[in-house]
């Protein structure tokens, strides 16, 4: 019998404020619904857990502390995505909870996951503290996130540094929120600097933000552009040939923008009505 290969992979990055949770969360839905990867995403980072915001869960009875706290089992704390079919482990956002959590027994929580599931992303705290070195030492494989500047990417260089000290594979880097200014540097600039190459450059888009508004990730909202950018990031990371499929048709790209129109139009009635 051959053993099942199970990939934990953690997404992490030097500084908060990069879109680390973006990523995980619009990442882990693709694997899931395009690539049928049965994936499971971890938020770690329990101080300031940001993950159940992506996928409506805002009031949530059971998450991470409770298995570390060791009230609740494993299988009985993991909420099934209805509109993706990914698997998420949130952490709590009760005070009382994270001054009770306990980080040791976080490898056990992986453990347990190996046994069910082909991928899992954990959604590592910002940083070197506790939570992010947790995270950074129950995986296999680091995803770095960050902004094409200076200050992003002099942690970027700490981060490389402290994951090849424990060993763990550099998966790439993923330059998110670049907005081509002059004063953010470019893809070939950021991997040069950091000497680590770039699996996929992500522009600032109004669609991540209308995407938490709406607690569902950005890649299932029908646009082409962010789908077709985390499908080809999908498939580096599983190493498979993917040519992004943007728009067929300049018919196809006024329909799109049309259908986006529309969903902000009634956004907008929804919120002030």
């Amino acid at each position: 019998m051959i053993n099942k290969v199970v990939r934990v992979i953690t997404v992490a990055s030097g500084k908060g404020g990069v879109g680390k949770t973006t990523i995980a969360s619009n990442l882990g839905v693709t694997l899931q619904k395009f690539f049928d990867q049965n994936t499971l995403i971890i938020d770690a980072n329990v101080t300031t857990a940001h993950l159940g915001f992506f996928f409506d869960l805002i009031y949530f009875p059971y998450s991470l502390n409770d298995i570390l706290m060791e009230k609740r089992e494993f299988e009985k704390s993991v909420y099934l995505h209805p509109f993706s079919g990914v698997s998420v482990l949130p952490a709590s956002t009760d005070l009382q909870d994270i001054l009770k959590t306990d980080l040791k027994k976080f490898e056990k929580v992986i453990e347990k996951a190996k046994k069910k599931y082909d991928i899992i992303l954990i959604d590592s705290a910002p940083g070197f503290g506790k939570e992010a070195m947790t995270a950074l030492l129950a995986c296999d494989e680091v995803l770095i996130v960050t902004t094409p500047d200076i200050s992003s990417l002099e942690d970027v260089k700490r981060l490389v540094y402290i994951a090849n000290q424990l060993k763990k594979k550099i998966l790439g880097i993923v330059i998110n929120r670049s907005k081509k200014t002059l004063y953010q540097l470019s893809k070939k600039e950021v991997e040069e600097y950091v000497r680590i190459k770039s699996l996929v450059e992500i522009p600032e888009l109004d669609i991540f933000q209308k995407s938490l508004f709406l607690k569902t990730p950005a890649v299932l909202l029908e646009e082409p552009y962010v789908t077709e950018t985390f499908k080809f990031l999908a498939a580096r990371i599983l190493n498979l040939p993917y040519s992004p499929k943007y728009y067929k048709s300049i018919g196809e790209f006024f329909k799109q923008k049309f259908k986006s129109f529309q969903q902000d139009l009634l956004l907008f009635l929804k919120r002030f009505r």
